[in-house]
């Protein structure tokens, strides 16, 4: 499939479902045809072939091409191709903006302005001694700020030893969770005993989440997953095939549970999910 990438996005989603729609037709295949096939509505079948995908979520949207792609007699992994190499792009371009930690000197003369400002517009005595408590507040928090950098070297020798509990300035550090799916699958994850994300994933889709504490994940299939932790790899989770539930603190893998089970994700599971999805958000609108 040869599609011209500097087209943009809606151009190269417009390409890829000519591409379909002319496969389709050289089958003598209609939509309902193809619906009746892989179980996919034939409303998203035909805003696939218009180029319009925005219809559901991108997991759903590559499951159905993929499905829509094999019927057809075209290869799935080429059809996504080109989708695949401008989301790189894009993410390459967005600028990475280094996190600016003002000095404290900086910070208290802002402060000062600030009051200052305020002072000559009101010159009340309570905004008066107001400001005068803002400006005590804020050398404080300087003062907590710089506190390890004026007397770390005092205090170096008291260090908890490895293994002790994390102290609570790395505790407040948020766990960063990649995933990478190689294959069909469908992953719960929860963080913090919160959930954030339970639904079916397509080959070659990337997810990432956050949390203070860590994670805990039911994977379908341990074999169609990698997983990263703040950027370092967990390693094989489990067999081809193995169900599995997971708990992930910052040390990395914890617990692992789960019995032998074959099940895969199916191009109809996925769309089943996505109505379900869909239609739980409608119902949520309308109240």
């Amino acid at each position: 499939m040869t599609v011209d990438e500097t087209a943009g996005v809606k151009g190269i989603c417009r390409a890829i479902g000519d591409e379909l729609k002319r496969a389709r037709e050289r089958k003598k295949a209609s939509l309902a045809d193809v619906a009746k096939k892989t179980k996919i509505n034939p409303k998203y079948l035909q805003s696939i072939e218009e180029g319009d995908f925005g219809f559901l979520p991108e997991p759903y949207v590559r499951a159905f091409i993929r499905a829509y792609a094999q019927e057809v007699g075209l290869e799935p992994s080429t059809m996504l191709k080109p989708l695949d190499r401008v989301r790189e792009r894009l993410q390459e371009a967005k600028p990475v903006l280094p996190v600016q930690h003002p000095s404290g000197e900086s910070w208290v003369k802002s402060l000062l302005a600030k009051l200052k400002a305020l002072v000559s517009r009101q010159k009340h005595a309570a905004t008066l001694a107001m400001g005068g408590a803002a400006v005590i507040l804020a050398l404080s928090a300087i003062y907590a700020r710089n506190y390890h950098t004026l007397f770390g070297s005092r205090t170096k020798a008291a260090q908890s030893p490895v293994g002790q509990v994390a102290t609570g300035e790395e505790a407040a550090t948020e766990l960063r969770l990649d995933m990478e799916v190689v294959d069909n699958t469908w992953v719960q994850v929860a963080a913090d005993d919160s959930t954030l994300s339970d639904a079916a994933y397509a080959v070659g889709e990337r997810r990432s989440w956050r949390a203070r504490h860590g994670f805990s994940l039911k994977v379908a299939d341990a074999g169609a997953i990698m997983l990263t932790l703040d950027g370092r790899p967990l390693g094989r989770l489990g067999e081809k095939g193995e169900e599995l539930a997971l708990r992930i603190d910052r040390t990395g893998i914890v617990a692992r549970t789960g019995v032998a089970s074959k099940r895969s994700v199916s191009p109809v599971d996925l769309e089943q999910s996505a109505v379900e999805q869909y239609r739980g958000g409608l119902r949520r609108r309308e109240l």
